[in-house]
């Protein structure tokens, strides 16, 4: 069996969760026995890992595994379903509200004839109980319930006599009974309320651990002695990577590099490494191997370290091959495109600044910026360097799509400016729809995607008067358009199922070898 490890799949998958799912769909095409393992208890987990199209038999999240609700039917728990069982009626709507996990619920205040409270929140896009918060009738926190979306309660905050600070997180099975239990030290001035220990009841023992490190390698453990030992896991989160590496249970295990390993991604021989990844690098006798996205990475890696162990260049995603060809002729001829989530590595203010160079000398040019906002700073400085350049009517942020097809058929040109990246999934995505990408020169990605002038165009890191430059060329010549297009759409083609399987073939004829 093979695990790909993550804290969790949501709606806003970030690029490491999308190359998970496109691998494990890469796996199950070739009929390779494959599960993405998520650490993160989520009550709407299951719902949104079914938006991404998967389902519950690809997915073992450690709370449901210790709860025994892997397999759970859907059952439904409204807000009238609550009322009910409650005795209460005639709720108080308090309005519509976004959760950190931006999906909305609608409040509704209902009072006991004590005059306890009961704040319900229901999840607008299931109708189901989302969680239900209780307090006196003067307003005093006195517990709180979490409900699965599948429609049963799976989690209960207690607080302190005051109200004020958890004191345990208690996860119960459906029919009650508790499972774990995260109990939380008093916060002082100095030293907020954290998790001071973590008690499993499972197989009939009471299990104690002192942090998620040691609930998540026992729970790695006990997945491998369920599937027969000697299984294939891969950390692709830096968080679970010590947990991985602490595993007593024989297994092969690999930590996937996403990203640039050192922390100036200019320079491979930097001495400060990527945090996510150094654990990994610097302790890479605890595992069987690193992975990375691309062969420029991997070459760099051997060169500084020669590791004992071998590194594989997989990408970390593949095309679709039957993706039709669409013409220039029938796409908009002025639309430029990027597709990045809005923080600072990405340099998103550098694309609309080329992009203001762009508009001067053609005004009919609209820029559709794609993702969601993963730093408010940089979202602040994108708002403002489009009002200081004068293009608000033609810069458009369209926000997070799970797909977008749509949007790669109709664009002429892509802008990528990250400092650093491990691969480049939104580039060959738009590579395969044959959307030519106009892309700075960085490590890793851009170069073994690209053939400069025939595919896109490769410029210097950080000129930004070259990307508007070749931008400015694309928007302005139907040919090149078209002839970029073609050259992209079969540049991407090295990037097939059968191509990439082949690469992962090499790693799992490596993983299946006795030690």
């Amino acid at each position: 069996m093979n695990f790909f490890m993550t804290n969790n799949v949501g709606t806003r998958t970030s690029g490491i969760e999308h190359a998970q799912v496109m691998r494990l769909n890469l796996f199950n095409k070739f009929q390779t026995d494959a599960a993405i393992v998520s650490t993160f208890y989520y009550s709407r987990f299951h719902y949104d890992f079914h938006q991404n199209g998967l389902d519950d038999a690809h997915s073992i999240n450690l709370f449901d595994y210790f709860l025994e609700t892997l397999n759970l039917p859907l059952q439904t728990f409204t807000l009238t379903d609550f009322l009910a069982q409650e005795n209460l009626s005639d709720p108080k709507a308090l309005g519509e509200d976004m959760t950190p996990n931006h999906y909305a619920v609608l409040g509704f205040l209902a009072t006991y004839p004590d005059g306890k409270q009961a704040m319900i929140r229901v999840d607008k896009d299931t109708d189901q109980v989302d969680s239900v918060a209780y307090a006196t009738a003067e307003g005093k926190m006195l517990y709180s319930d979490v409900y699965d979306y599948r429609g049963f309660k799976s989690l209960k905050f207690e607080f302190d006599a005051t109200g004020h600070y958890t004191t345990k997180a208690i996860y119960t099975k459906p029919d009650g009974t508790t499972a774990l239990q995260f109990i939380y030290s008093t916060p002082t001035e100095k030293q907020p309320s954290q998790v001071s220990r973590i008690v499993l009841t499972h197989n009939q023992s009471v299990q104690i651990f002192m942090n998620d490190r040691g609930l998540q390698t026992y729970f790695f453990d006990q997945l491998n002695q369920s599937h027969g030992l000697n299984n294939c896991f891969i950390s692709d989160r830096y968080e679970l990577t010590p947990a991985l590496g602490d595993m007593k249970t024989k297994a092969k295990k690999y930590v996937f590099i996403h990203s640039n390993y050192t922390l100036d991604p200019d320079d491979p021989m930097d001495p400060n490494l990527n945090y996510n990844y150094s654990y990994g690098i610097q302790r890479n006798n605890l595992f069987d191997g690193l992975i990375v996205g691309t062969e420029a990475e991997r070459a760099d890696l051997i060169n500084r370290f020669h590791f004992k162990k071998p590194v594989y260049a997989i990408p970390s995603g593949y095309i679709d091959p039957d993706i039709p060809q669409v013409q220039i002729s029938q796409r908009h001829k002025y639309e430029i495109m990027v597709v990045a989530r809005i923080s600072p590595e990405k340099r998103l203010d550098q694309v609309v600044r080329a992009f203001a160079k762009v508009h001067e000398v053609v005004p009919e040019a609209v820029l559709n910026v794609f993702g969601f906002i993963a730093d408010n700073a940089s979202a602040k400085l994108l708002n403002q360097t489009v009002e200081e350049s004068g293009v608000m009517g033609a810069v458009h942020f369209m926000g997070y799509h799970q797909d977008l097809s749509k949007f790669y058929d109709e664009a002429v040109a892509m802008a990528w400016t990250s400092s650093g990246e491990g691969f480049g999934l939104a580039l060959l995505e738009a590579m395969s729809h044959g959307v030519p990408a106009v892309a700075y020169d960085i490590n890793y990605g851009p170069d073994e995607m690209i053939e400069n002038d025939v595919s896109g165009f490769l410029i210097p890191n950080g000129d930004v008067d070259a990307l508007a430059e070749r931008l400015r060329q694309i928007v302005q010549d139907d040919i090149l358009q078209q002839r970029l297009s073609e050259h992209a759409y079969q540049a991407a083609q090295k990037y097939s199922p059968d191509e990439v399987w082949q690469k992962w073939q090499v790693l799992l004829t490596d993983a299946a070898k006795t030690n």
